[in-house]
């Protein structure tokens, strides 16, 4: 297993710290396996305010959170964090994505939002995704998308 390396890291192989912001705890579980599978260093957060007190204690390369919880909900949380200009990529995973308008999906990538990606979403999507909003080489903490598997949609930048 890699050594961790702080958040922000210069290195080009350092290990990715990901806050994984998802009320359902199943899925939360599913998606913290996934990624620390993935090389990433993933922390789990159950609502927007659980993910606001991580993130003022700690240091996190990228925020994947869900939209609808409870407490406070994704889309203030990208407020607070856009607010702060903290310059943290996002992505977002939530059922409504595919009802989203234009204006709600233009709204998400004001506020952040890299990707925003429907459930269910494949994980090596997920995986993937995440990958390419950091910049990280093939391999380097991503696995490969699986044939078959559809592609990030034009949502995803």
């Amino acid at each position: 297993m890699p050594v961790p390396t702080p958040a922000h890291s210069s290195a080009p192989n350092a290990r990715r710290r990901v806050l994984i912001v998802e009320d359902d705890g199943l899925l939360n579980e599913l998606l913290v396996t996934a990624f620390s599978a993935h090389g990433f260093e993933a922390v789990p957060a159950w609502d927007g305010l659980q993910a606001l007190a991580l993130l003022n204690e700690e240091r996190f390369d990228l925020l994947l959170t869900d939209i609808r919880m409870s407490m406070m909900d994704g889309i203030g949380l990208l407020e607070i964090l856009h607010e702060r200009h903290t310059g943290l990529p996002a992505m977002v995973l939530s059922s409504a994505a595919n009802f989203m308008g234009p204006d709600q999906l233009e709204k998400l990538r004001r506020l952040g939002a890299g990707a925003i990606l429907p459930k269910p979403c494949p994980l090596n999507v997920l995986i993937e995704t995440a990958g390419k909003l950091l910049g990280l080489t093939p391999g380097v903490g991503a696995g490969p998308v699986c044939a078959g598997a559809p592609a990030p949609d034009a949502r995803a930048s």
